[in-house]
C-alpha cells in the first residue's frame, strides 16, 4: 500500500463510534475529509521508514486505520458525524497515537510483511572458513544469495 490514500472508511468509522449505517451523504462527506485530513500524519510515519511501497500485514492494515479513525475524531469536530469527543479523551488518544507513531518510526512497531520490529530478538554469526571446504560452501553461499 503506498502513502496515497486512508487507511480507514467512512463506514469503519462510523462503526467505531457506534453511528447507524447507512451514512447520509453529508455524513459520508464529512468523515471521509476528517480521514483524509489526518492521514497525512500518518503517511509521513510511514515514510520516514520506507514501509510506503511495502505489502502491510494485516494488524498493521487495522492499527494504520485505527491510527487513521482516531486521528480524523481527534483534529475535527463534525457535529454532522455525530461525534462529540471530549477534550480530555482527545489528549488521551493524542497520547496512544504519539506512542504509536514513535514506535513506528523507531522500528519497535513494524507493518510490513515478512519484516521484524526493532525488539524481534535475532541472533547470528559471521562464518569462518577454518577449512578449504568451508570456504567454498562461504563462496557458494554468497553466489546463491546474491545472484539474480
Amino acid at each position: 500500500m503506498s502513502c496515497d490514500a486512508r487507511y480507514a472508511t467512512a463506514d469503519e468509522f462510523a462503526n467505531f463510534f457506534c453511528i447507524d449505517l447507512p451514512l447520509s451523504a453529508a455524513e459520508q462527506t464529512a468523515i471521509e475529509s476528517a480521514l483524509d485530513i489526518s492521514v497525512g500524519t500518518i503517511h509521513l510515519a510511514l515514510a520516514s521508514v520506507g514501509a510506503c511501497d511495502c505489502s502491510m500485514t494485516l494488524a498493521g492494515s487495522k492499527a494504520m486505520g485505527f491510527l487513521n479513525i482516531v486521528l480524523a475524531a481527534i483534529f475535527r469536530e463534525c457535529p454532522c458525524a455525530r461525534v462529540v469527543v471530549s477534550p480530555e479523551v482527545k489528549r488521551m488518544w493524542m497520547e496512544l497515537v504519539n506512542t504509536q507513531l514513535e514506535a513506528l518510526v523507531d522500528g519497535r512497531l513494524e507493518v510490513c510483511n515478512g519484516a521484524t520490529g526493532s525488539l524481534f530478538p535475532s541472533v547470528g554469526w559471521a562464518p569462518q572458513p577454518w577449512t578449504a571446504f568451508n570456504s567454498a560452501v562461504i563462496r557458494i553461499n554468497n553466489i546463491m544469495r546474491n545472484s539474480g
